[in-house]
């Protein structure tokens, strides 16, 4: 629900109020959802030769269960990996998204690796998750301090 306590409305066709935009394009991709009912898409009506409502593998943010997608209007499409392989590798891929641009963005660790012990010689493993555009390299240094590499 938004602030307002209304159900939010997610693709915006000019039957629902996108006057202006004869095209519409909603794809949703492995997308967690709050506040949006089977119906989903808002009313459609009219036209919809130039609509994508697509959607593949949207769960709900409360619970993280499968969400409720049998309302959605017959122009809408659910993608199956069986039949929709190529159109849900395209549309996870920003530079298709994108139309080739690719916009850069900094670095912003969302998890930090937690500190792991090993005896010498064994192997240690770190996780953390990083947001970079394009994707992040990382690289561990033993006792790094931020400023100097330690021979150590």
């Amino acid at each position: 629900m938004t602030p307002a306590g209304r159900e939010t409305v997610f693709a915006r066709a000019p039957m629902n109020g996108g006057k202006g935009y004869p095209y519409v394009e909603a794809v949703l991709i492995n997308c967690a959802i709050a506040g949006i009912s089977p119906i989903g898409w808002g009313s459609v009506g009219g036209d919809t030769t130039n609509m994508h409502l697509w959607e593949y593998n949207s769960t709900n943010i409360s619970d993280g269960k499968v969400a409720d997608v049998s309302q959605r209007h017959p122009a809408s499409r659910q993608l199956t990996m069986e039949k929709d392989s190529a159109i849900i590798a395209d549309y996870t891929n920003p530079a298709y998204v994108l139309g080739g641009w690719t916009p850069t963005m900094a670095p912003i660790i969302l998890s930090q690796p937690k500190a792991v012990k090993a005896e010498k010689g064994q192997a240690a493993s770190f996780n953390v998750e990083v947001a970079a555009i394009p994707d992040a390299s990382y690289q561990w240094f033993k006792k790094w301090t931020g400023h100097k590499r330690c021979n150590e």
